[in-house]
């Protein structure tokens, strides 16, 4: 606990999980009743394989998720089965009712206020997240470090990336799922 101005907060280090259905805007404005369908379908999703797996939905707004996981390995296996899921709802849809979600992952600290997560950690995990492609996660090198399991899929080093807002490069990889 810290104190700061008279506010109490938590702080310490987690993984943070940025998820995003991509073309969300595009499905609403083809077929609302769909679209809405979709991202309940995900929401539903997303909670029930964090909660498996540790994890804790903190933030929804729209079509954008976040997460947070106390190990890395469970960020990562969350994420790998959000996007097998959603490859196999997908099998049964036409192409332009596909949902994909870009994803990305970030471990450090944070700060903990009102049951939200605030930081560095939070706003990398979103950047992350926006140099995705469809159905990839992409996650920093901090996360790669504290891993305990193997990664069993192809990885592609992304190299240190400039994020918009960050004060420093981010070293990425992004395994792609599709």
């Amino acid at each position: 606990m810290s104190e700061a101005s008279g506010i109490m907060t938590d702080a310490g280090q987690t993984t943070i999980v940025c998820a995003d259905i991509v073309d969300y805007s595009r499905l609403i404005a083809e077929d609302e009743a769909f679209g809405v369908e979709t991202v309940i379908y995900c929401r539903d999703k997303i909670s029930g394989l964090a909660s498996e797996g540790g994890g804790h939905l903190f933030n929804m707004a729209g079509d954008g998720f976040m997460l947070c996981f106390e190990q890395p390995d469970a960020a990562l296996k969350f994420g790998l089965e959000l996007q097998a899921d959603l490859r196999n709802r997908n099998e049964r849809l036409p192409r332009g009712r596909q949902a994909w979600m870009r994803i990305g992952i970030a471990h450090g600290n944070y700060v903990e206020k009102d049951d939200q997560l605030y930081g560095d950690t939070v706003n990398i995990a979103a950047r992350l997240q926006e140099t995705c492609s469809a159905g990839a996660i992409v996650f920093s090198e901090q996360v790669l470090k504290r891993l305990q399991s193997p990664i069993e899929q192809p990885l592609n080093t992304l190299g240190d990336l400039i994020l918009k807002n960050i004060n420093h490069t981010v070293r990425a990889f992004e395994i792609a799922t599709t």
